[in-house]
Protein backbone atom coordinates (compact mmCIF):
# COMPACT_ATOMS: atom_id res chain seq x y z
CA UNK A 1 0.00 0.00 0.00
CA UNK A 2 1.23 3.11 -1.28
CA UNK A 3 1.54 6.19 1.67
CA UNK A 4 0.91 9.58 0.44
CA UNK A 5 3.51 12.43 1.19
CA UNK A 6 3.01 15.43 2.76
CA UNK A 7 2.66 17.33 -0.42
CA UNK A 8 -0.44 14.83 -1.06
CA UNK A 9 -1.62 15.29 1.90
CA UNK A 10 -1.29 19.24 1.81
CA UNK A 11 -3.17 19.35 -1.59
CA UNK A 12 -5.75 16.97 -0.07
CA UNK A 13 -6.54 19.16 2.88
CA UNK A 14 -6.15 22.76 0.56
CA UNK A 15 -8.50 20.84 -2.19
CA UNK A 16 -11.35 20.16 1.02
CA UNK A 17 -11.22 23.61 2.83
CA UNK A 18 -11.69 25.33 -0.90
CA UNK A 19 -14.71 22.84 -1.33
CA UNK A 20 -15.76 24.26 2.10
CA UNK A 21 -15.52 27.38 1.06
CA UNK A 22 -17.02 27.34 -2.44
CA UNK A 23 -20.25 25.69 -0.61
CA UNK A 24 -20.69 27.47 2.35
CA UNK A 25 -24.80 27.44 2.34
CA UNK A 26 -27.01 30.37 2.14
CA UNK A 27 -28.51 30.35 5.56
CA UNK A 28 -25.10 31.68 6.63
CA UNK A 29 -25.84 35.06 4.89
CA UNK A 30 -28.78 34.74 6.46
CA UNK A 31 -27.73 34.72 9.45
CA UNK A 32 -25.12 37.60 8.95
CA UNK A 33 -28.05 39.88 7.56
CA UNK A 34 -30.04 39.46 10.83
CA UNK A 35 -27.35 39.50 13.11
CA UNK A 36 -25.94 42.87 11.46
CA UNK A 37 -29.42 44.45 11.57
CA UNK A 38 -30.37 43.46 15.61
CA UNK A 39 -33.13 41.10 13.89
CA UNK A 40 -34.80 44.04 12.31
CA UNK A 41 -34.26 42.37 8.80
CA UNK A 42 -33.90 38.70 8.15
CA UNK A 43 -33.58 36.19 4.73
CA UNK A 44 -36.62 33.69 4.68
CA UNK A 45 -36.13 30.68 2.27
CA UNK A 46 -32.15 30.82 1.64
CA UNK A 47 -31.32 28.55 -0.70
CA UNK A 48 -27.69 28.49 -2.59
CA UNK A 49 -24.30 29.32 -1.01
CA UNK A 50 -23.07 32.73 0.21
CA UNK A 51 -21.68 32.94 -3.09
CA UNK A 52 -24.40 32.46 -5.44
CA UNK A 53 -27.97 32.16 -3.61
CA UNK A 54 -31.08 33.97 -2.96
CA UNK A 55 -33.77 34.43 -0.23
CA UNK A 56 -36.95 35.98 0.41
CA UNK A 57 -36.01 39.50 2.66
CA UNK A 58 -38.32 40.15 5.22
CA UNK A 59 -38.63 43.33 7.52
CA UNK A 60 -39.75 42.71 11.14
CA UNK A 61 -40.92 38.82 10.22
CA UNK A 62 -42.87 40.97 7.54
CA UNK A 63 -42.30 39.42 3.70
CA UNK A 64 -41.06 42.73 2.12
CA UNK A 65 -39.41 41.48 -1.08
CA UNK A 66 -40.87 37.99 -2.37
CA UNK A 67 -36.98 37.24 -4.06
CA UNK A 68 -33.74 38.29 -3.46
CA UNK A 69 -30.51 36.87 -5.43
CA UNK A 70 -26.79 37.40 -4.70
CA UNK A 71 -24.26 36.56 -7.67
CA UNK A 72 -19.90 37.11 -6.40
CA UNK A 73 -18.10 38.64 -8.80
CA UNK A 74 -15.08 36.76 -8.33
CA UNK A 75 -13.11 39.55 -10.95
CA UNK A 76 -13.31 41.90 -8.28
CA UNK A 77 -10.82 40.45 -5.63
CA UNK A 78 -8.11 41.85 -8.23
CA UNK A 79 -9.15 45.23 -6.81
CA UNK A 80 -8.60 44.27 -3.61
CA UNK A 81 -12.81 44.44 -2.83
CA UNK A 82 -15.48 41.65 -2.58
CA UNK A 83 -18.14 42.60 -4.68
CA UNK A 84 -21.61 41.04 -5.26
CA UNK A 85 -24.34 41.84 -7.56
CA UNK A 86 -28.49 41.83 -6.26
CA UNK A 87 -31.37 41.13 -8.43
CA UNK A 88 -34.81 40.40 -7.50
CA UNK A 89 -37.81 41.39 -7.37
CA UNK A 90 -39.73 44.92 -6.72
CA UNK A 91 -37.03 46.07 -9.71
CA UNK A 92 -34.29 45.16 -7.16
CA UNK A 93 -30.97 45.64 -8.80
CA UNK A 94 -27.43 47.07 -6.90
CA UNK A 95 -24.25 46.70 -6.71
CA UNK A 96 -21.99 46.12 -3.36
CA UNK A 97 -18.10 46.45 -2.72
CA UNK A 98 -16.89 46.22 0.14
CA UNK A 99 -13.00 46.70 0.89
CA UNK A 100 -11.21 46.76 4.30
CA UNK A 101 -11.80 50.26 5.10
CA UNK A 102 -14.86 51.31 2.83
CA UNK A 103 -18.00 50.29 1.65
CA UNK A 104 -19.49 51.46 -1.68
CA UNK A 105 -23.25 50.94 -3.43
CA UNK A 106 -23.90 50.91 -6.53
CA UNK A 107 -26.81 51.73 -9.58
CA UNK A 108 -29.14 51.13 -6.56
CA UNK A 109 -33.04 50.97 -7.48
CA UNK A 110 -35.75 49.22 -5.74
CA UNK A 111 -39.51 49.41 -5.17
CA UNK A 112 -41.12 48.54 -1.90
CA UNK A 113 -44.95 48.79 -0.08
CA UNK A 114 -44.91 51.84 2.12
CA UNK A 115 -47.24 50.15 4.34
CA UNK A 116 -44.70 47.79 6.44
CA UNK A 117 -42.00 50.26 6.96
CA UNK A 118 -44.69 52.95 8.33
CA UNK A 119 -45.24 50.33 11.03
CA UNK A 120 -41.79 50.83 12.41
CA UNK A 121 -42.92 53.64 14.04
CA UNK A 122 -45.76 52.50 16.24
CA UNK A 123 -47.51 56.32 16.29
CA UNK A 124 -48.34 55.80 12.49
CA UNK A 125 -50.35 52.90 13.12
CA UNK A 126 -54.10 54.33 13.30
CA UNK A 127 -53.17 56.35 10.10
CA UNK A 128 -52.82 53.27 8.10
CA UNK A 129 -50.24 54.39 5.15
CA UNK A 130 -49.74 52.67 1.76
CA UNK A 131 -48.36 53.08 -1.52
CA UNK A 132 -45.08 52.43 -2.86
CA UNK A 133 -41.32 53.40 -2.36
CA UNK A 134 -39.28 54.00 -4.96
CA UNK A 135 -34.96 54.08 -3.62
CA UNK A 136 -32.84 55.12 -6.46
CA UNK A 137 -28.99 55.83 -5.84
CA UNK A 138 -26.07 56.22 -8.31
CA UNK A 139 -23.09 56.34 -6.08
CA UNK A 140 -22.88 55.73 -1.81
CA UNK A 141 -19.64 55.11 -0.06
CA UNK A 142 -19.19 55.13 3.36
CA UNK A 143 -15.42 55.01 4.14
CA UNK A 144 -15.44 54.76 8.53
CA UNK A 145 -17.78 57.16 9.70
CA UNK A 146 -17.83 59.76 6.85
CA UNK A 147 -20.17 59.60 3.69
CA UNK A 148 -20.19 60.67 0.44
CA UNK A 149 -23.21 60.28 -2.53
CA UNK A 150 -26.64 60.50 -2.59
CA UNK A 151 -29.69 59.09 -2.81
CA UNK A 152 -33.64 59.90 -3.48
CA UNK A 153 -36.77 57.95 -1.71
CA UNK A 154 -40.26 58.42 -3.70
CA UNK A 155 -43.24 57.90 -1.82
CA UNK A 156 -46.02 57.10 -4.78
CA UNK A 157 -49.54 56.46 -4.36
CA UNK A 158 -49.27 57.55 -1.09
CA UNK A 159 -52.76 56.79 0.78
CA UNK A 160 -54.72 56.10 3.95
CA UNK A 161 -57.78 54.43 4.90
CA UNK A 162 -58.97 56.89 7.14
CA UNK A 163 -59.23 59.47 4.08
CA UNK A 164 -61.83 57.43 1.64
CA UNK A 165 -62.25 60.59 -1.54
CA UNK A 166 -59.07 62.01 -1.68
CA UNK A 167 -56.65 58.98 -2.25
CA UNK A 168 -54.67 58.86 -2.73
CA UNK A 169 -52.93 61.80 -0.91
CA UNK A 170 -50.04 62.49 -3.56
CA UNK A 171 -46.58 61.57 -4.28
CA UNK A 172 -43.72 62.68 -2.75
CA UNK A 173 -39.34 63.21 -2.68
CA UNK A 174 -36.77 62.59 0.19
CA UNK A 175 -33.52 63.75 -0.79
CA UNK A 176 -30.79 62.50 1.28
CA UNK A 177 -27.58 64.06 1.46
CA UNK A 178 -24.13 63.45 3.41
CA UNK A 179 -23.35 65.68 6.13
CA UNK A 180 -20.26 64.70 8.08
CA UNK A 181 -21.26 61.67 9.55
CA UNK A 182 -24.88 61.71 9.17
CA UNK A 183 -27.60 62.04 6.19
CA UNK A 184 -29.05 65.23 5.97
CA UNK A 185 -33.25 64.75 4.37
CA UNK A 186 -35.40 67.09 3.04
CA UNK A 187 -38.85 66.17 2.01
CA UNK A 188 -40.87 67.99 0.02
CA UNK A 189 -44.38 67.48 -2.17
CA UNK A 190 -44.47 66.79 -5.83
CA UNK A 191 -48.30 66.75 -6.14
CA UNK A 192 -51.50 65.74 -4.17
CA UNK A 193 -54.22 66.85 -1.79
CA UNK A 194 -52.21 66.81 1.25
CA UNK A 195 -48.93 68.70 1.49
CA UNK A 196 -45.96 67.59 3.00
CA UNK A 197 -42.80 69.32 4.04
CA UNK A 198 -40.11 68.12 6.43
CA UNK A 199 -36.75 67.66 7.08
CA UNK A 200 -34.59 65.39 9.22
CA UNK A 201 -31.20 63.61 10.42
CA UNK A 202 -29.85 60.06 9.91
CA UNK A 203 -26.90 58.66 11.60
CA UNK A 204 -24.95 55.69 10.00
CA UNK A 205 -26.21 52.49 12.17
CA UNK A 206 -28.94 54.74 13.55
CA UNK A 207 -32.32 55.91 13.58
CA UNK A 208 -33.88 58.18 10.87
CA UNK A 209 -35.83 61.52 12.67
CA UNK A 210 -37.42 63.85 10.96
CA UNK A 211 -39.56 67.02 11.45
CA UNK A 212 -43.07 67.25 9.36
CA UNK A 213 -45.61 69.59 8.62
CA UNK A 214 -48.76 68.62 6.96
CA UNK A 215 -51.31 70.35 5.68
CA UNK A 216 -54.74 69.85 3.63
CA UNK A 217 -54.44 71.50 0.21
CA UNK A 218 -57.08 73.98 -0.40
CA UNK A 219 -60.53 72.18 -0.83
CA UNK A 220 -59.45 68.78 0.34
CA UNK A 221 -59.63 70.03 3.88
CA UNK A 222 -62.95 68.11 4.77
CA UNK A 223 -61.45 64.84 2.90
CA UNK A 224 -58.63 64.59 5.12
CA UNK A 225 -60.25 66.14 8.30
CA UNK A 226 -60.12 61.92 9.55
CA UNK A 227 -56.46 61.73 8.79
CA UNK A 228 -55.17 65.49 10.17
CA UNK A 229 -57.15 65.28 13.54
CA UNK A 230 -55.47 61.97 14.25
CA UNK A 231 -52.20 63.99 14.12
CA UNK A 232 -53.63 66.89 16.08
CA UNK A 233 -56.83 68.90 16.76
CA UNK A 234 -57.21 72.19 14.67
CA UNK A 235 -59.16 74.06 12.50
CA UNK A 236 -59.48 71.83 9.20
CA UNK A 237 -56.98 74.03 7.24
CA UNK A 238 -54.21 74.55 9.90
CA UNK A 239 -50.94 72.94 9.57
CA UNK A 240 -50.45 69.98 11.81
CA UNK A 241 -46.44 68.85 13.36
CA UNK A 242 -45.42 65.34 13.43
CA UNK A 243 -41.71 63.97 14.91
CA UNK A 244 -40.90 60.78 14.05
CA UNK A 245 -38.30 58.03 14.19
CA UNK A 246 -37.57 55.01 11.69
Amino acid sequence: MTRLNWKWWTYLVIACLTWMIATLPARIMASIVEKQSGGLISLHSAEGTIWQGGAQLALQQQGLIDRVNWQWQPKSLLSGVLAYTLEGTNGLHAEILAGFSKTELRNVSISLPAAPLFQLDKRLHPLNLGGTFHLNATTLLIHGQSLTGSMSLDWQNASSSLVTGANPLGDYRLNLMPNGKSWQGQLSTQSGSLQLQGNGNWQINGKLIFDLTLRAAEGSEAALAPLLNQIGSGPANAERHLNFTF
